[in-house]
């Protein structure tokens, strides 16, 4: 593998999918092999997003719910509110590409690999159910997001059956709650030009299959740039 054109890997898919155990093992594998790894957990960007859903919160479009482990998780009704629906994405657009700046570019221009458990791909994919705007990918406003990721970036996408992902991580709100999203992921693959791992069998298998994923974008990106 051509590390030198490793420079972020990211990543994505429902909960469950075995996103950050993979990132953890990969980190391992990268800093052993010689690269200095910075690995960024990216759920949401709380900058301009943080009072605008504690507002929410009060105008009652969020409610919080026990999943069967006992955990609470929130669940946002945005679509409940039209102006909300419309400006939250705006909001979280600008959030996200702080975080992008901050967490991706800056540590790259520092001679990192950036390792995202998450990234603006996914906080997408909460928007639109959110928001239930299901053809904002087609938007202006679904390109913006596209463009925040890194030409770079190599984004794979962890796809797992949901009753699978669902006993992985009990601390889920449901069984609904992962369906929509991992149609809305795989939706969105060819939209943000993502190759796609099932992760349904076993570990080993399935990180020797990210391995070989990242082995082929490297070799495509030393070819790309070669013929510049």
């Amino acid at each position: 593998m051509d590390t030198n054109n490793l420079k972020i890997i990211c990543l994505a898919g429902i909960d469950g999918s075995g996103k950050s155990t993979h990132l953890r093992r990969l980190e391992k594998e990268l800093t052993d092999f010689g690269l200095r790894c910075k690995c960024v957990w990216a759920r949401s960007a709380f900058f301009f997003s943080l009072p605008f859903m504690m507002l929410c919160r009060v105008l009652g479009l969020t409610e919080v719910v026990s999943t069967s482990s006992g955990t609470k998780n929130s669940i946002h009704r945005y679509y409940m509110c039209k102006p909300v629906s419309l400006v939250w994405p705006w909001i979280s657009l600008v959030d996200n590409l702080i975080f992008a700046v901050v967490h991706a570019y800056l540590p790259i221009s520092m001679g990192y690999t950036v390792l995202l458990d998450r990234s603006c791909y996914d906080n997408f994919v909460d928007i639109m159910v959110d928001t239930q705007r299901f053809t904002l990918d087609k938007s202006f406003l679904g390109l913006l997001f596209k463009k925040i990721v890194p030409r770079s970036c190599r984004v794979i996408l962890l796809d797992v059956d949901e009753n699978i992902a669902f006993i992985r991580k009990a601390d889920t709100p449901g069984l609904e709650y992962l369906c929509i999203r991992r149609r809305i992921y795989k939706a969105l693959a060819g939209v943000f030009g993502t190759r796609c791992i099932t992760t349904n069998g076993e570990f080993e298998d399935v990180h020797l299959r990210i391995l070989d994923c990242l082995k082929s974008d490297s070799i495509e990106l030393k070819r790309t740039k070669s013929f510049r």
